[in-house]
């Protein structure tokens, strides 16, 4: 009789109550307590950034806010159905997600036909993809030619900043005294 994995029983011939369970002391491993205080400071800080800026928005939505007076009342989920009877509002959502909507799939038709034209047997296949690659080269080749002449001994913008002010005039103009001579090149 062959063994075949079926939807009836349990998979892989394991019962249930055999079968480990997806707890968090599994994913933490051995050092599980541990884990808890080290993974604890970040769960913290993006509760914080992330939770919290969307819960006030959330309850900030449902008042409303009196220029005049510098009073805020609680008008609850009227401000949401102003919008939705708003023309202008229903207006720019459709804009929204029919701009998203075709945008994203030119960009997914687009990308694919160039990635099945590339993977084909096409004569200078290297050569195109090159090509399609050199809007991500070039910018790198751009900053790296552009740090390389800040650090130019003779007449990269750096030198003259740690050299420090080289007249009286400059120095009232509020430039740092010299006391980076140590890290400019003496060339």
């Amino acid at each position: 009789m062959d063994k075949r994995i079926t939807l009836d029983g349990p998979i892989g011939g394991i019962s249930s109550a055999g079968r480990p369970r997806f707890k968090l002391k599994n994913i933490l491993g051995r050092d599980w307590r541990i884990a808890y205080l080290f993974v604890l400071p970040m769960f913290l800080l993006m509760a914080g950034l992330i939770f919290w800026p969307f819960i006030s928005a959330i309850l900030m939505s449902t008042t409303t806010f009196n220029f005049n007076t510098g009073d805020t009342v609680q008008v609850g989920l009227r401000n949401y159905q102003r919008l939705y009877t708003n023309s202008d509002y229903l207006l720019s959502l459709s804009n929204t997600i029919n701009f998203t909507f075709w945008s994203l799939s030119i960009k997914f038709v687009t990308g694919m036909t160039i990635a099945m034209i590339l993977h084909s047997r096409l004569p200078w296949r290297n050569l195109i993809s090159a090509i399609m690659l050199l809007p991500w080269i070039v910018p790198e080749i751009v900053t790296a030619l552009a740090w390389k002449s800040i650090y130019d001994p003779l007449f990269g913008g750096l030198n003259p900043i740690l050299q420090g002010p080289v007249s009286s005039t400059s120095r009232s103009a509020g430039c740092p005294t010299p006391t980076w001579h140590w890290a400019a090149s003496s060339r």
